[in-house]
């Protein structure tokens, strides 16, 4: 018989991840700069004070939080693109950065759970296994519940009672 796809993860929206990164970017070249300079202000007057500001600004303060944010949107935009989870009605199987791939048969599966940026999180006898931005982790934790529960035997609550 042959297995049938009952949910696959969808990617979380770039866009919206982009805006995110600009966002805190900003924030922190914003609270690196008054950190900084702002109890040097007084003496901004002198233009040639002025320009040696300037340079420390370029240098040290405007790339290392850049840097630093570009990293981790990096990371995060790969994390996004190699991130997949697909349900069938016996298996699990998923993806993840740098190659990592599990493929866990529903009896191994114990329990399951969505949370924040996405995230989903497969739990077995041996431990868990962590994915984040996925786009509908909601959905893949409310069909993969399901299944567990029809293994199990047990009634599927409504979703009005599951939700909360």
């Amino acid at each position: 018989m042959e297995e049938k796809i009952i949910i696959e993860s969808k990617k979380v929206n770039v866009k919206k991840m982009a805006t995110i990164w600009g966002i805190v970017t900003a924030a922190l070249l914003l609270i690196a700069f008054l950190a900084i300079y702002l109890p040097e202000a007084r003496y901004w007057s002198d233009i040639s004070y002025g320009k040696e500001i300037l340079e420390e600004i370029f240098a040290y303060t405007f790339w290392i939080p850049l840097g630093t944010s570009a990293l981790f949107f990096g990371i995060t935009v790969l994390s996004i693109y190699f991130n997949k989870i697909v349900v069938t009605d016996k298996r699990v199987y998923a993806e993840a950065l740098f190659g990592r791939k599990i493929d866990l048969s529903m009896d191994e599966v114990s329990a399951v759970a969505s949370g924040w940026l996405g995230q989903i999180t497969i739990a077995t006898a041996s431990g868990k296994i962590r994915f984040v931005f996925i786009g509908n982790a909601r959905e893949i934790h409310t069909e993969t519940r399901k299944l567990l529960l029809k293994r199990q035997g047990a009634e599927v609550l409504s979703e009005e009672v599951s939700a909360s």
